[in-house]
């Protein structure tokens, strides 16, 4: 395979497909690169699926940000690509006071962060909440905006919407088992190395080259 593309992304995981998916709106020639056989073979596949509210990570920090803003997105992503998603809710159970401490502590992170809705319950809430729950459990953190999803139908989804997005102007590539290799920065482009030369070309006037690499924990490439 060999050509010239406005923009490269490295990996067809669920945050390469989305990033895709965005790039594919404007007017550019856009190259997707999969090391593996299909779609979502690697981290993607192995996620859990849980989409957390954001009440874990320190305030201030770059993860509760993006934990936040990236939760708050998935209804509108839900909406725009069909893919199965569910607000089922959170509870962080606590069994001693020490625990009860450490809820009070998710608590003010989560007001922190600006998650919405969150709340600690005590025992007779909780079992009416989740009758199933452990007889020793003292409380619960509860968080309504924590939902589900299939993170592989998410990573299809905003892929396909990546080809159809862009039109055959534009142009749109997807290419599996072609892992990148290396890549090297000329004066007017970026090379990319994987089983044949593919150049990412200058843009037009006052545009920029973009090489995304979201090649997942095995990716290494420089």
């Amino acid at each position: 395979m060999k050509g010239e593309y406005d923009a490269i992304v490295v990996g067809a995981g669920v945050i390469g497909a989305a990033t895709a998916r965005e790039l594919s709106r404007f007017d550019l020639r856009i190259l997707v690169l999969e090391a593996g056989l299909d779609l979502a073979c690697g981290a993607t596949r192995a996620n859990s699926g849980i989409v957390h509210a954001g009440f874990d990570p320190p305030p201030g920090t770059l993860k509760a940000k993006y934990n936040v803003a990236g939760s708050a997105l998935f209804d509108r992503w839900q909406r725009e690509l069909g893919f199965g998603f569910y607000r089922n809710g959170a509870l962080v159970l606590a069994f001693d006071e020490d625990e009860l401490a450490t809820l009070q502590t998710l608590l003010e992170r989560a007001s922190a962060n600006g998650v919405e809705g969150v709340s600690i319950v005590g025992a007779e809430e909780l079992r009416s909440m989740e009758p199933n729950v452990s007889p020793d459990a003292i409380a619960a953190l509860h968080a309504p905006t924590s939902g589900i999803c299939d993170p592989s139908m998410v990573c299809c989804s905003a892929c396909r919407a990546f080809r159809a997005y862009t039109t055959a102007a534009s142009g749109a590539s997807r290419a599996s088992s072609c892992p990148a290799t290396a890549s090297c920065a000329l004066r007017s482009n970026v090379r990319i190395g994987t089983s044949s030369p593919i150049g990412l070309r200058a843009l037009r006037r006052r545009r920029r080259r973009v090489l995304h690499s979201r090649a997942g924990p095995t990716g290494n490439f420089s």
